[in-house]
């Protein structure tokens, strides 16, 4: 069971977790998209859950890190109802700079 408050999920009860829309990425944009999910979990309180895998069924609510934009019957599919679901493509690009920063890299 999980509850919200307001527009966010309650900390710690949440697992982020990527998802590749195609197989046509690269190493360097999966593994991108982990350190950016990894960032995320950690900023929210979340577990990292790791690539979604449709067949394991999970205790809390999913916060998806796609690799791309999702249609809306895919993202109705993954259980996505609403932003509070689903990384967009501003707080990803945020995340990717904060995330190279802390490692020392430009943002």
């Amino acid at each position: 069971m999980s509850f919200r408050l307001g527009p966010c999920w309650v900390m710690g009860m949440g697992t982020v977790v990527t998802y590749a829309v195609n197989e046509n990425v690269t190493e360097h944009e999966s593994a991108a998209r982990v350190a950016v999910a990894k960032s995320l979990a950690a900023l929210k309180g979340f577990e990292f859950g790791g690539g979604y895998e449709p067949s394991l069924r999970r205790n809390t609510p999913l916060y998806f890190v796609p690799s791309e934009t999702l249609s809306g019957n895919e993202a109705g599919r993954l259980g996505i109802r609403g932003a509070n679901d689903l990384a967009s493509r501003r707080n990803y690009d945020v995340l990717r700079g904060a995330t190279r920063a802390a490692a020392g890299g430009v943002a």
